[in-house]
């Protein structure tokens, strides 16, 4: 078991390992892993800074400030679908938690990285994250980020979905309408 795991389960316990990482720097090794460890390592560290992202303002701000955006959209594209879910689901909560990060990622083009996780046949996990973040994208009152999200390919995307058997369970049709 490796030491990103192990913060993982510890954050996501909601212990005293939060603000531990935050006070010790933890949050930039974690990040490191996301670059330079292996993929198992680079699973957990992504598993780790989404819960850390989902625990409070500061601890979503301290994962941006030690560098993990450009890496997290880096591994959307990685070739271990465990791994690009994870940095999914981490993307997804510091959306979730810093509404700044909306207008970084439009300049950082990232919203075609984001669609193409949200495509059916993705991972399970990463189609459900990605769905998720495209409505945190969509429910905004910024019309720019709206249609960024249009010319990105959203629709195709949505009609993609729509189209799918009744069977599919991943999506919850009420998840369809909040796109636009």
């Amino acid at each position: 078991m490796n030491a990103a795991r192990v913060v993982s389960a510890s954050i996501s316990a909601r212990g005293p390992t939060c603000a531990a990482l935050l006070s010790s720097g933890g949050v930039r090794e974690l990040v490191a892993l996301l670059e330079s460890g292996s993929d198992h390592c680079r699973l957990n560290a992504a598993c780790a800074l989404s819960h850390l992202a989902a625990v409070s303002p500061a601890a979503c701000s301290a994962v941006l400030d030690a560098g993990a955006l450009p890496l997290l959209l880096t591994l959307l594209e990685h070739g271990d679908a465990a791994v690009s879910a994870n940095a999914m689901g981490a993307l997804l909560q510091l959306l979730t938690h810093d509404h700044s990060l909306h207008a970084l990622l439009l300049e950082a083009g990232a919203f075609g990285l984001i669609l193409n996780m949200a495509s059916p046949g993705a991972e399970p996990r990463a189609l459900a994250n990605a769905h998720d973040a495209l409505r945190a994208l969509a429910a905004g009152e910024n019309a720019r980020l709206r249609s960024a999200l249009v010319e990105a390919g959203v629709l195709d995307v949505l009609a993609r979905v729509l189209a799918l058997p009744v069977s599919y369970t991943h999506l919850r049709a009420h998840e369809t309408d909040s796109y636009l």
